[in-house]
């Protein structure tokens, strides 16, 4: 179980099609983690249930994985707020991967999305 702000179905599409997938990736594109637990253990028990914006402001992808770091005021555990958009698993991506990312470019317009706090399981 995790807790993570969830992208709302138009949030997704607009990943999707701003950030197109490398051949043969598979797609996540599902949300923003704030802390692996339940709400209750860490940081996003007051959001629970709330719809929240993310501020798309730049990109990272490597061999492994693709991921946009966003902006928030929802807090995360991730040292790097992101949403892991695709990952390589014929070369071994795995999401979580995404944090390792080091090389973020600046997106040229930032990118409003928006997502409810949920507990994923």
């Amino acid at each position: 179980m995790y807790t993570a702000i969830v992208l709302d179905e138009n949030s997704r599409s607009q990943l999707i099609n701003e950030f197109p997938l490398p051949p043969d990736w598979e797609l996540i594109c599902h949300h923003m983690t704030i802390n692996i637990g339940s709400s209750s253990s860490g940081p996003a028990q007051e959001y629970l249930g709330q719809e929240v914006d993310l501020f798309v402001n730049s990109v990272a992808v490597d061999d492994k994985v693709m991921a946009v770091g966003v902006q928030t005021e929802v807090p995360s555990v991730n040292s790097k707020k992101h949403i892991t958009i695709a990952v390589n698993r014929k070369a071994g991506g795995k999401p979580f991967m995404a944090n390792k990312l080091v090389v973020w470019k600046p997106v040229p317009k930032e990118i409003h999305l928006s997502g409810v706090v949920e507990e994923v399981s």
